[in-house]
């Protein structure tokens, strides 16, 4: 940590410094004026803090560049983690202090016009399309003969036209898990437990981290705000207490799948120099190939551009099999194969295409759309007002889906299985309703109920 202090330029330190002050300051009226502080977006701003904030500068050791290649040390990659650093300190703090303006803003406090009844979907629908996918993936599974967290990850990628069959339905199954977290503690309902428990059993057998512990943070989240509601502080220490114990479970998984053997005494050394919280080293590996390589020339949007079209498969696209980020970023530019491309942190990947002017234009509107989430999540589970979910949750996916596209976009497809996913809820709602109604049958009472008013609960 003393290299960085000691050595990076005055303006990667001055990008630093204001990171650090934009977020205690954010943090400080969070906790005086909203009387809480984690929601699923804010644990995401936390989560990168620490990596940008906590961890990069820990990076300028060989220790943290062992991990990427035996071959490699901190020395040459130096400059380029300065750069790395300032670049997503200069990024970040535009939107923290965008997101604290909007959510701020009384206006940005009342519900939109967007969240009304009925539901868009039926939690019927929902539920219906989890069993499905739990179904569809057992079968990807069986098709391969392998299950990834026991084997190699990237055992799909041998077979062409299963591996988008396969992407889609893990999307599915952590889109309706999550929306099945969200409807039963709303509704305060144990009727879909067993179809959660087994959306998360195929996310742990993925042998991914993300949509796992990211499920689990939603579960933490609402059964501490849900009893915990209106209380001073609403179990902000329980939260945090949780989130750290699901750090370290994801360590353990990682060690897990990696065929390591897992220490608790080296948790330190996995936060400080491991892959967990490894975005801006990762993005300064990636820079000094873009500087080697290309002398540093942006590279336009190009990586964007592969990113809108991503439905057609590397294979058919010779300009997807170039620029894709998770393919430039690996085979490209250091000739690795069979990687899932690495990460740059939040602003390096536009900066890398659009310079400066890229890095604060998607910087406002992050911090905007993150402001938006925020002021819903108050709106809907906080402040009690139970309108969160159904409409204002999926509008929310949706928002958190533009979001992470602008930070890296191989988040693309994601985006673009989320609407194809939520289009085919609707179309199986609208089928359901009719179908329905053809046949006289009406809803019994409470069976469809998304969002009870406050004080009510549905048993």
């Amino acid at each position: 940590m003393t290299t960085f202090f000691s050595y990076a330029p005055a303006w990667v330190l001055a990008a630093y410094w204001i990171a650090v002050a934009v977020t205690f300051a954010y943090t400080a009226w969070k906790v005086a004026a909203r009387k809480y502080l984690f929601s699923p977006y804010t644990i995401v701003v936390y989560t990168f803090a620490f990596a940008l904030l906590v961890v990069a500068p820990y990076q300028y050791n060989d220790q943290a560049w062992f991990v990427l290649s035996p071959t490699l040390s901190a020395g040459p990659f130096s400059p380029y983690l300065d750069l790395s650093i300032g670049v997503n300190s200069f990024g970040f703090s535009l939107i923290v202090a965008m997101l604290w303006f909007v959510e701020s803003r009384k206006s940005e406090r009342r519900t939109p016009p967007l969240v009304s009844r009925p539901p868009f979907i039926a939690i019927t629908t929902v539920s219906t399309a989890l069993f499905i996918g739990v179904l569809a993936f057992a079968g990807c599974l069986i098709v391969v003969g392998a299950i990834p967290l026991f084997g190699s990850r990237t055992v799909f990628n041998d077979y062409e036209s299963l591996r988008p069959v396969y992407n889609f339905v893990n999307y599915l199954i952590l889109f309706t898990t999550s929306v099945l977290v969200v409807w039963s503690f709303m509704a305060r309902s144990r009727r879909y437990a067993l179809l959660i428990i087994a959306g998360l059993v195929c996310m742990l057998f993925t042998g991914g981290r993300t949509s796992l512990l990211s499920v689990a943070q939603l579960v933490i989240l609402m059964w501490v705000y849900r009893r915990y509601q209106n209380r001073a502080g609403n179990g902000t220490g329980l939260i945090l207490g949780s989130l750290v114990l699901l750090g370290v479970a994801g360590l353990f998984l990682a060690s897990f799948r990696a065929g390591g053997e897992f220490q608790l005494s080296g948790v330190v050394d996995d936060f400080l120099y491991g892959n967990t919280f490894s975005d801006v080293r990762d993005g300064a590996y990636v820079a000094a190939g873009w500087d080697q390589r290309m002398a540093g020339e942006q590279l336009g949007g190009n990586t964007y551009l592969a990113g809108l079209m991503s439905f057609i498969p590397s294979s058919l696209s010779e300009f997807r099999g170039t620029w894709s980020w998770e393919i430039f970023t690996t085979s490209n530019l250091f000739g690795w194969e069979d990687h899932y491309g690495f990460r740059g942190g939040w602003s390096l990947e536009m900066f890398m295409n659009f310079g400066p002017a890229g890095v604060i234009v998607a910087a406002l509107a992050c911090g905007w759309l993150l402001g938006r989430l925020e002021a819903m999540f108050h709106s809907g589970v906080i402040s009690a007002q139970g309108n969160w979910y159904p409409n204002a949750y999926l509008w929310s996916w949706l928002g958190y889906g533009v979001f992470t596209v602008l930070i890296a976009s191989s988040a693309t497809y994601n985006l673009y299985s989320l609407l194809g996913i939520i289009a085919l809820l609707k179309v199986m709602t609208m089928l359901r309703e009719g179908l329905h109604r053809s046949l006289g049958i009406h809803g019994r009472p409470g069976f469809d109920l998304t969002i009870p008013m406050a004080g009510n609960s549905t048993r």
